[in-house]
């Protein structure tokens, strides 16, 4: 009798099933555990979503969860993908967040982290830059956050330049004082697909080169700062100067916390983080809904 009437029960397409699958595991990532056990299939469709965003922390080892995403040790981390195969690793990992806060952290570890990715698309690094090398074998990625002091860097920009040929949404980690400005903007000048470009510290704006100015191919310019952490005063002014009146030129000021803006673009696919913020400010003042001559915005404003 059952095997009557599961012979003669609605099926869905494979392909149709797996969509099902799939989508609720986006929807849901907590829920892929369990979604694993239905079927060897569903575990075949939806065991790669669970390693799509990855978020590392070497400070914070207790196992928890940030925006129902798991958070692990980049051990932890290592130990779950002992078994799996390049290939696997290659299409599933496309989120990576490396919180390494401590300036302590062994450079092995975060280039075992790296190398075993390398089909990541979206790369946060917190502090420690990897190893050029390894960062150059990454020639998937088209977002990358990393530490300003690798762009100071003549031999590893020679390494990671295959890396840099693809990036199109570059941010430029941390406010050091000593840094090569003019080599920053030379390098950036190099990169042929670059559209999104963003700061921490104001004063790299003020050696904006007209040539970077006069650069069709960027589409957004982006100083940002979180919270109380910068007010804006006359000397900002002074340093922003140079890209005042370019419409492609936006200060934004953050209040949520970093790691948690990051994973909402993950999770809803770049459509909530602090680029998309940038491209409707523009567009209101391209659309004529915001003054032209306004370039500083809060997260949470509407216009």
């Amino acid at each position: 009798m059952s095997a009557a009437v599961s012979a003669s029960s609605p099926r869905l397409p494979p392909e149709l099933e797996c969509a099902v699958f799939q989508h609720i595991a986006l929807l849901h990532p907590t829920s892929i555990p369990k979604l694993m056990l239905v079927a060897t299939r569903v575990r075949d469709w939806v065991e790669p979503l669970l390693y799509r965003v990855v978020f590392l922390s070497f400070w914070d080892t207790n196992p928890k969860r940030r925006h129902g995403f798991p958070v692990l040790s980049p051990n932890m981390f290592l130990q779950k993908i002992a078994g799996k195969s390049p290939s696997f690793l290659q299409a599933a990992v496309k989120y990576l967040f490396v919180d390494s806060a401590r300036p302590s952290v062994k450079i092995v570890t975060l280039n075992s982290v790296l190398a075993a990715c390398p089909g990541v698309t979206h790369l946060f690094i917190h502090h420690q830059c990897p190893s050029p090398k390894i960062l150059a074998n990454l020639r998937f990625l088209c977002r990358l956050a990393i530490p300003i002091e690798l762009m100071c860097d003549q031999n590893a920009l020679q390494c990671t330049a295959p890396l840099f040929q693809n990036i199109t949404h570059l941010r430029l980690r941390g406010h050091e004082q000593n840094i090569d400005i003019r080599r920053i903007w030379a390098s950036l000048s190099d990169m042929p697909k670059l559209t999104h470009v963003g700061f921490d510290t104001p004063a790299i704006i003020s050696l904006t080169p007209a040539s970077m100015q006069e650069n069709k191919r960027l589409q957004c310019i982006v100083h940002i700062s979180w919270g109380d952490e910068t007010v804006y005063d006359e000397d900002d002014a002074d340093l922003f100067r140079p890209l005042a009146d370019d419409l492609r030129f936006v200060c934004i000021e953050l209040w949520t916390d970093y790691h948690l803006l990051w994973l909402r673009g993950a999770e809803l696919a770049e459509g909530d983080d602090y680029w998309a913020l940038a491209e409707a400010f523009i567009a209101a003042k391209l659309a004529g809904r915001v003054d032209r001559s306004c370039y500083s915005i809060s997260e949470g404003d509407d216009f």
